[in-house]
C-alpha cells in the first residue's frame, strides 16, 4: 500500500514545487541562499498545492460535525486543497510564504486515524530531491508549463518542462 500510494502524491509534490521554484525566482533564490529553509519550503509547497485535494470519507455512526448532523451511511468528500487555503487557519492563505507559523499546520497528509502513512517517506524523498536540483544548478526556469489535470481529487501539473543551468 505504501508504494502503490506514494507515487502519485510524492510525483505531484515535486512537479508543484519545480513548478514554484521556476516561476517565482525570488523563492528559488531564497533557498539557494538559505537551504535551511527547504523543509519550510516543502511544507508550504504541501500546504499551497496539496498533492490530493481531498479524499471521501464513509460516516459510520450518526454524528455531527461542525453543526451539520451526519446521518450514517452519508458519504463526505473532504476538500484538502481548500481547507489549506482556510483565511481563519492561515494568515494571507493565497501567498506561497516560507516565514508562514505554524507550517506543518496544513492537513494535505489527513488527519487523525487516516492521517498518511507514508508522509514521513513523502517530505524526505522530497527534500533531497529538491536539495540536488537546488546544489547541482544555478537557475531553473519554465520552459513548458502544462494546464492542471482537470481532476477532483489529484493536483498536478500534466507536464512541465524545466530549463536548467
Amino acid at each position: 500500500m505504501l508504494f502503490a500510494a506514494g507515487g502519485e502524491s510524492t510525483a505531484s509534490l515535486l512537479g508543484s514545487a519545480a513548478w514554484i521554484l521556476a516561476t517565482r525566482p525570488d523563492i528559488q533564490q531564497q533557498e539557494r541562499d538559505n537551504p535551511q529553509l527547504l523543509g519550510a519550503f516543502v511544507e508550504e509547497t504541501l500546504r499551497y498545492e496539496a498533492p490530493f485535494r481531498g479524499h471521501y470519507r464513509h460516516v459510520r455512526n450518526d454524528t455531527m460535525l461542525g453543526g451539520l448532523d451526519l446521518p450514517a451511511d452519508s458519504h463526505l468528500l473532504l476538500m484538502w486543497g481548500a481547507a489549506n487555503r482556510d483565511p481563519v487557519q492561515f494568515d494571507a492563505p493565497e501567498e506561497f510564504r516560507l516565514d508562514r507559523r505554524g507550517g506543518k499546520g496544513h492537513i494535505s497528509f489527513g488527519k487523525g486515524a487516516h492521517f498518511c502513512v507514508g508522509a514521513a517517506l513523502e517530505r524526505l524523498e522530497a527534500q533531497i530531491v529538491l536539495r540536488l536540483l537546488l546544489e547541482r544548478t544555478t537557475v531553473i526556469e519554465a520552459a513548458d508549463v502544462g494546464r492542471w489535470l482537470p481532476s477532483m481529487l489529484v493536483r498536478r501539473l500534466e507536464n512541465l518542462e524545466l530549463a536548467v543551468r
